[in-house]
């Protein structure tokens, strides 16, 4: 399924192998809803679950299943000049039921790339083998990044390198990242919770760490740069 345009709602929807490299479901349009469809990747090798161009998009309680190695279960990329906020919320992004079992390594399930205003929040990611980060928002420009990320379960995520967390913030070379939020989420059962990463002359403003559950996770935060974090996290 591939929009462009305005004022459109995808939901309810069964997709198997429906799409290429950009995504199941790709969003090039203003004011969309991506809503309560199921994605499932069975034969398929490429492709994103869902990839979002647009302003103005929410997309809420789908489930995509299996997404391909060095693919990401749902793509926020970079709009320029774009301000408006994006909404990922109630999504249920899983593998195989096996974690151990062979099947596909994502990068990420959920990733964004320098959108102004991000929420992500009430999401479920689990059973899933992860190369770079289950959850990523990156500032790549000098328009500075706000994030809220609360509320999301991340269960069984086998991260497959040293360097892979369950969330990473990144402040990219050169560009801001104002403000994060990460409040009310739950780790359990991954190697390494939550990495901050100021590259090179990346700046962050402030990060909240406030309310975050950590059940059997080692790490719980790596910050080798020393950004200013306010943590009031539980024990």
């Amino acid at each position: 399924i591939y929009v462009k345009g305005d004022h459109v709602v995808i939901s309810d929807n069964n997709l198997t192998d429906a799409g290429v490299d950009q995504g199941q479901i790709a969003v090039k349009c203003s004011q969309a809803l991506v809503s309560g469809n199921r994605i499932v990747f069975d034969a398929n090798t490429s492709g994103n679950g869902i990839r979002v161009e647009g302003t103005e998009v929410v997309v809420d309680a789908n489930e995509i299943v299996n997404t391909p190695t060095d693919y990401h279960g749902i793509s926020v990329q970079n709009k320029d000049g774009d301000t408006e906020m994006i909404i990922i919320t109630n999504n249920v992004i899983r593998g195989p039921r096996a974690v151990g079992a062979s099947g596909p390594i994502p990068k990420r399930a959920i990733i964004s790339e320098g959108r102004r205003r991000m929420v992500i929040s009430g999401n479920v990611i689990s059973d899933l083998k992860i190369s770079y980060e289950a959850i990523g928002v990156r500032s790549i420009s000098a328009v500075p990044v706000d994030a809220v990320i609360q509320e999301n379960t991340f269960s069984n995520v086998n991260l497959q390198g040293t360097g892979s967390y369950c969330l990473t913030l990144k402040a990219s070379n050169g560009t801001p990242f104002a403000n994060a939020v990460v409040k009310g989420n739950t780790f359990h059962d991954a190697a390494r919770a939550v990495q901050i990463w100021r590259e090179g002359t990346g700046t962050f403003t402030k990060v909240y760490l406030h309310g975050n559950t950590y059940i059997n996770v080692p790490t719980r935060l790596a910050n080798g740069q020393s950004v200013p974090v306010d943590t009031q996290d539980y024990a």
